[in-house]
């Protein structure tokens, strides 16, 4: 199975485990192209304190998803569970909330 059938798999099952986030965080790493839909300040974002995500309306109806765990990390693309769109999140590590 190649990477990308294997991230296709498992961005079809719509979960946020570590393991397929760090999968995302490799492919993303290997593709230098990323095509990112907009960058989005982080004060635009709603925080969800239950569950630790910051989300942002998509315009397929769905929202943009990133764990402030990735954040925290130097992740800064967040991605729609339900299509191809990425956003790049405009952020101070040091302005997260803290754990």
């Amino acid at each position: 199975m190649t990477n990308q059938t294997f991230l296709s798999a498992e961005v079809s099952k719509q979960t946020h485990s570590p393991q397929l986030q760090s999968n995302l965080k490799n492919f993303k790493m290997a593709d230098e192209g990323l095509n990112i839909y907009d960058e989005i300040e982080i004060e635009d974002m709603t925080f969800d304190p239950n569950v630790q995500i910051y989300t942002y309306p998509c315009p397929c109806g769905d929202r943009f998803e990133i764990a402030i765990d990735d954040l925290r990390d130097g992740e800064e693309i967040a991605v729609c569970p339900s299509c191809s769109l990425m956003i790049r999140v405009i952020f101070d590590v040091a302005d997260l909330p803290k754990a």
